[in-house]
């Protein structure tokens, strides 16, 4: 059986029966959400099909991040996300997006919602990390961008491979490791990555798998857990960790106004287009 089948066939297993069910009995079932799990950052133990205990606690890790609330452990629900989540990677980059604080926003909250953060708290710490790490311009930055190319090359050990984005990454193996995730050649030309969608992509994916230090976004701010503080594992340990979630705390005040701001746009008879002015003017 594979995930398509649960689709469509509206299969079902609860928590408390995976241990007697299809997840332990179908191996090739398991093999394929432990793949997808492993690829994700979620999963970090051996691709074989065995579904125990470790693979019970990642599946469950990756419902709760995704916002999830219920009694199944695999269902269409759970099945349709584990697929979306392995979709071509370059099909899941947002369009073009402007250089306002608003366009940056806007795009976050489409990439976030794709990348399996969806939830605010979530979103919130991710915006709250760009305006802390671009110095509120909401822009991708190069490292040391007050200083000259010259300055760079003499004093950073891995130039030209320095930081850029809206986090930083750095090193030739981190510019590697995005050109193929994105089928993109960052190691000849790595000012590539300071293209706004390209950056977005680097800050939301590796936020949500890891991509930074090995943590993820989701294991601190999840359904059930909002530690804003530890959260700056994900990026830079605990630099500046209570700046970023304060402004993390901030953003989500604002998110959830504007989520109010667009249920009263809507109460009052506007237009999708119309519902968005009305969300700006206020």
């Amino acid at each position: 059986m594979k995930l398509k089948n649960i689709i469509e066939n509206f299969e079902s297993v609860y928590f408390k029966d995976f241990n007697r069910s299809i997840l332990v009995e179908d191996i090739e079932l398991s093999k394929e959400i432990q793949g997808i799990l492993h690829q994700i950052g979620v999963y970090s133990s051996v691709v074989d099909g065995l579904f125990g205990a470790i693979t019970c606690e990642a599946l469950q890790d990756f419902i709760e991040t995704e916002g999830l609330s219920q009694d199944y452990i695999l269902d269409d629900i759970v099945a349709e996300l584990l697929l979306a989540r392995v979709t071509g990677i370059d099909e899941n980059l947002v369009e073009d997006f402007g250089n306002s604080e608003e366009d940056f926003v806007t795009a976050t909250i489409k990439l976030c919602e794709r990348h399996g953060l969806p939830l605010k708290e979530q979103i919130a710490y991710v915006i709250a990390t760009a305006e802390h790490e671009t110095g509120r311009t909401y822009k991708p930055v190069v490292e040391a961008h007050w200083l000259s190319e010259s300055w760079r090359e003499r004093n950073l050990r891995y130039y030209p491979y320095h930081g850029r984005g809206y986090v930083q990454i750095t090193w030739k193996y981190n510019y590697e490791k995005f050109s193929k995730l994105l089928n993109k050649d960052f190691v000849s030309n790595p000012d590539a990555v300071l293209d706004p969608k390209t950056s977005l992509f680097i800050l939301v994916y590796g936020m949500s798998v890891g991509g930074f230090s090995g943590k993820r976004l989701g294991a601190y701010v999840n359904k059930n857990e909002k530690d804003f503080y530890r959260a700056r594992k994900v990026v830079n340990g605990k630099d500046k960790a209570e700046h970023i979630a304060n402004l993390a705390e901030k953003w989500l005040q604002k998110l959830l106004d504007r989520e109010e701001q667009g249920i009263q746009a809507k109460s009052i008879g506007l237009s999708d287009e119309m519902a968005r002015r009305y969300k700006r003017l206020r």
